[in-house]
């Protein structure tokens, strides 16, 4: 199947995307699994509770059919409950058929396990407690499993930012280095809430590929994008999937640490090519498979390019050429991309106006810098296409008319001629009482 079919426009969200004009504001959380991934995880497990009552056995085969239909029932009500049409869903990370070849579900009392082919028995969770009504409801006191505002003085002291203390030192000598894992299971998208199914394998090609490393159409064969695939016929694509990125730059952090980064900017520029350069995205088979599966669009995040921390000239030399060779590495394979560089952006407007996104979303504004979506408006033209950046805090805490508000003020300063998408400059945080979120993505059509 040709790419292009994936790009052409199905809904008000790839129309954008595609260069029209459309006339409508779709609403769109940037990633939009964080307020939901909870509920999708309990309603996975009481799902897999009803069958077992339903065979009235205390055992069942895990067949790959109904692992598939299970996930896309609950996209089902995510898509009613939390963010209705049109709007986009993040490629979800799943099983494999071989995978789950020969495996099992057991109930004892109120607790679920993976029992796998080789012996191995997982929990895979509570299917009562908390129940996903609960947690739809937003009464099932779920605690935020990240802080979206942490600070860059403090984000080097949490809990998986343990870079060796001389880092360029390391790197100089081509000493690799991979975040630590944090001893607290629960810190940082540990534990049971963000990872929703730890209990599956992921892949399963060492057994029939003797190199262990699946093509494109081993992991297309093997089911690894069945979910998305069902999740999007079912829906005529009214949902748009989408696969995630990284900048370079942002990579390039984790090699020579934050301090190293920043001195390096100014003290030794070519340490800073170097690491940006080792971390431009290359051809792969899971790229491959993702794009041919449907998934039309990357959202490229970049952490550590604030204009709190460099200036325009040093985004110009450091972030850009290495952003723009993703671009053009996405572009030519087929994906749209919206680049979403995080922190205050402000200062670094014009440099960014240069580069060849398709969309491009902000963040929301903070206590000591604002992001003005109608001033972003005025820098990168009408013919660009804008995410708005409204304050997650509004979404969970502000009044309906407060949400409307904002939305008529950022839809008036950027949406004049079309190519906006209304959108919140953070994720939204588990524990998001459902009706809020939806209450949110169905503002468009309530203004």
């Amino acid at each position: 199947m040709d790419w292009k079919e994936f790009l052409e426009p199905k809904n008000p969200v790839t129309d954008l995307l595609a260069g029209n004009n459309c006339n409508a504001v779709p609403c769109m959380p940037i990633c939009e699994d964080t307020s939901w991934l909870p509920f999708c995880h309990q309603r996975i497990l009481e799902k897999w509770a009803e069958q077992l009552d339903a065979s009235g056995t205390e055992r069942i085969e895990l067949a790959w059919d109904d692992y598939v239909r299970i996930r896309v029932e609950v996209y089902d009500e995510i898509f009613r409950y939390y963010t209705p049409a049109p709007a986009w869903f993040a490629s979800p990370v799943q099983a494999t058929r071989p995978g789950l070849a020969g495996s099992r579900i057991e109930r004892r009392g109120d607790e679920l396990f993976h029992l796998t082919r080789k012996g191995r028995e997982i929990r895979m969770g509570n299917f009562r407690e908390p129940s996903s009504e609960s947690i739809r409801q937003g009464t099932a006191g779920l605690e935020p499993t990240w802080d979206s505002t942490i600070g860059w003085a403090s984000f080097k002291d949490h809990g998986s930012w343990r870079p060796p203390r001389n880092r360029i030192e390391e790197f100089r000598k081509g000493i690799p280095y991979e975040l630590a894992e944090p001893d607290d299971p629960d810190a940082l998208g540990q534990g049971d809430i963000i990872d929703i199914e730890d209990w599956i394998p992921r892949y399963a090609f060492s057994e029939t590929d003797a190199e262990g490393t699946p093509t494109a159409d081993d992991l297309l064969a093997s089911g690894s994008y069945d979910v998305v695939r069902a999740v999007c016929e079912h829906t005529n694509w009214a949902h748009v999937p989408y696969g995630g990125g990284t900048s370079p730059f942002q990579n390039a952090c984790y090699d020579l640490g934050f301090e190293g980064l920043m001195e390096s900017m100014v003290l030794e520029p070519e340490l800073v090519h170097r690491a940006t350069a080792t971390h431009l995205p290359k051809p792969s088979a899971a790229r491959e498979a993702m794009k041919r599966a449907g998934v039309g669009i990357i959202y490229l995040f970049q952490m550590f390019g604030s204009g709190d921390l460099f200036g325009p000239k040093q985004f110009e030399e450091f972030v850009a050429p290495v952003v723009q060779q993703a671009l053009d590495f996405y572009h030519e394979r087929g994906f749209r991309v919206v680049y979403y560089p995080m922190g205050n952006a402000t200062p670094h407007l014009e440099p960014m106006r240069q580069l060849d996104w398709d969309a491009l979303s902000l963040e929301e504004s903070r206590r000591n810098y604002t992001i003005d979506i109608a001033h972003v408006r005025r820098v990168m033209g009408d013919d660009r296409v804008l995410l708005g950046n409204m304050s997650t805090k509004m979404i969970e805490e502000g009044t309906h008319e407060e949400l409307i508000d904002e939305a008529h003020r950022q839809i008036r300063g950027a949406a004049g001629h079309g190519n906006f998408i209304l959108s919140c400059g953070t994720p939204i945080l588990p524990g998001t009482p459902a009706e809020r979120v939806k209450f949110f993505c169905e503002l468009p059509e309530r203004i």
